[in-house]
Order: structure tokens, then sequence, then C-alpha cells
């Protein structure tokens, strides 16, 4: 359901920043945007130094963009706190300064996961009693 992709320089998270990073992310949105943890996916997209650029110059190497798909049905209160929370607590995991990480809060009106289109926010347990077996088995809930 929440997608959040964290774009970095190659090479610049070592695994327990990655595992810090996945731990804020997912408690905050379950937390904030009022989702099952089970539902958070988290994707780390590397980027090679020299491809990535903001006003025309390559952004510093502790750059970090993180791009969260959700459904709608949040507040703006809701996603202020998401942006608040996951620009402090990402950066804290990393031991950078705030103004480097990027966070975007975008609503995906219509998904589908696991071969069945996303509920509503609060009718997940639902949806998910209507996922077969295999799959639920398959992602570990």
């Amino acid at each position: 359901m929440p997608t959040y992709v964290v774009t970095h320089h190659t090479n610049r998270l070592q695994p327990a920043q990655k595992t810090n990073i996945v731990q804020a992310i997912t408690q905050i949105h379950s937390q904030e945007g009022r989702a099952p943890q089970y539902l958070v996916q988290v994707i780390f997209n590397p980027i090679p130094p020299g491809d990535w650029f903001i006003n025309a110059r390559p952004v510093p190497a502790d750059q970090i963009w993180i791009r969260g798909d959700i459904r709608p049905g949040r507040t703006e209160e809701q996603k202020n706190r998401l942006c608040e929370r996951m620009t402090a607590e990402c950066a804290a995991a990393v031991g950078i300064e705030g103004s480097f990480v990027w966070v975007y809060i975008v609503d995906a009106d219509k998904t589908s996961e696991f071969g069945k289109v996303l509920p509503k926010p609060g009718e997940e347990a639902k949806w998910l009693e209507e996922i077969d077996g295999s799959v639920r088995e398959r992602y570990g809930f």
C-alpha cells in the first residue's frame, strides 16, 4: 500500500542506516497515516554520482529524496506530520542535516496490490481476508 522510494547516491547509505530508515518510515506511516505496518513498503534507489542534479548542479553526496505514494484520505495535517517526521527522523538515522532530506507525499488514487484493488484507509482488514492464503504467506502476514 504505502510505497516509499528512498533515492540516494550509490554507496552513501550503510546497511544499518537503511535499516534505521526503513524502521522510521514504517513506524511513522503507521502512526501518522493510520495504516498497518505490514503494508508499508520501502524501496532504495541508488543513483550514481553524476546522474542527479538540482539547478543544473550535481546534488551533494548527503542528499536523500523520499517519495511516498499513499492512498487518498489523509488530512493535510497528517500529511504534514508525515513529511516533518520523516525529514527529521531519516536525517537523524543517517547523521545528516534535515535540509538534505526531501520528502514528497503523493496521493495515489487507484492502485492494486496482491492482485486486488486497494481499499480505502481503515478497510484493510476485510481486504486482507480476501487475499489468498498463499499470497499472504509469501509476504509474511
